[in-house]
């Protein structure tokens, strides 16, 4: 099991520009490495990951800097959902932004009593990004997906597995043991066939 912890507590662990690389370069060893069965994703101190760092990488000035920055960001949601293993995001606090996109794009999410979800991209006045606006009406439906796109209301439960803070650790430990047994090599291909036709399904299911 691999657990990967965003470590920026002091700011809730928002993501710098130079972040967004070092996330797709941990999903693509992960997706390589024959002896990492599952990953862990989690944020350090009181918060999941409050979004992309606005204030410390700021925004690129010019349309072709601001779309380079957009395909990277694009390219590490991409490396996620290309890992080809199962992925569980244990949200410890707020996940807001890119942050509750990082925590969609995950298998499975393990919520403690203290998490809470944000698509706080209008109040910043940023489209969705990271993935979310093709994962969120997915799990939600378009008219919710549409409520919480528009009004970025913070919300404490999303139909993820909750359970209080004294009780997530075990839950946790034991939700990544089961995914351990069920990402062992003779069930990778299923796993990957698995997850191809979900995808492939909601597309169709779009065109519809």
């Amino acid at each position: 099991m691999v657990t990967l912890t965003l470590n920026r507590p002091d700011t809730m662990n928002a993501i710098t520009g130079e972040m967004w690389g070092g996330l797709e370069d941990v999903f693509a060893e992960v997706a390589r490495n024959f002896d990492d069965r599952v990953l862990v994703v989690t944020g350090a101190g009181r918060a999941f990951c409050a979004g992309a760092d606005l204030i410390e990488q700021g925004m690129p000035r010019t349309s072709g800097r601001r779309l380079e920055h957009m395909r990277g960001v694009g390219r590490s949601a991409a490396a996620l959902r290309g890992i080809g293993k199962p992925t569980v995001a244990k949200v410890n606090g707020v996940a807001a932004g890119a942050g509750l996109s990082l925590a969609l794009g995950c298998d499975l999410v393990i919520a403690s009593d203290a998490a809470r979800f944000s698509a706080i991209f209008v109040q910043r006045g940023l489209s969705i990004d990271y993935g979310g606006s093709w994962l969120l009406p997915r799990l939600v439906g378009i008219h919710k997906a549409k409520e919480l796109a528009l009004l970025a209301d913070m919300i404490g439960r999303m139909g993820f597995r909750t359970r209080s803070r004294g009780h997530n650790t075990s839950l946790m430990r034991a939700t990544a043991a089961r995914a351990c047994i069920a990402s062992t090599p003779s069930d990778w291909p299923s796993y990957r066939f698995w997850r191809e036709d979900s995808s492939t399904a909601t597309k169709k299911n779009r065109g519809k």
